[in-house]
């Protein structure tokens, strides 16, 4: 896939102590959001800064999401945010590649009820909704 990178978007997080601080910033495949509440947002990187930003989550910081139309924003996952991780091995590489989904209280507990507005929460980088079937036949190659 060419140009898979342009299709990205950037999470960045900042922290500033008196002694030093700290700029993380991570690739971001897919994001569910309105207004500043992040439902979902799915991240990749190395072990340590996918570490950070698993602590900042549960901090109950705020991330700057640049979208891949160079649109930022400021979101937040809010309070008792899950998050699951794990490693995609690549060919070539030394160390695997870590991903991390991090997902709103809101949507762990109501998700699965389909309440959600899920029409006006929609994916910047992706589907809206795995039941969106718009375009399934372009990814498959029919």
């Amino acid at each position: 896939m060419e140009n898979a990178h342009l299709r990205l978007g950037l999470l960045e997080y900042l922290r500033i102590t008196e002694k030093a601080s700290t700029r993380i910033r991570l690739r971001v495949d897919r994001y569910i959001g309105e207004d500043r509440q992040a439902h979902l947002l799915s991240v990749f990187g190395n072990d340590s800064d996918v570490g950070a930003i698993t602590a900042a989550v549960h901090e109950k910081a705020a991330f700057s999401l640049t979208f891949p139309d160079g649109t930022t924003k400021d979101v937040t996952l809010g309070e008792h945010a899950s998050c699951y991780k794990g490693a995609v091995t690549l060919p070539g590489r030394k160390h695997p590649v870590r991903h991390l989904l991090a997902v709103s209280q809101e949507l762990h507990t109501n998700g699965s009820a389909g309440e959600l507005p899920w029409a006006a929460s929609r994916s910047d980088m992706g589907r809206a909704h795995p039941s969106d079937r718009r375009g399934k036949e372009e990814d498959r190659g029919d």
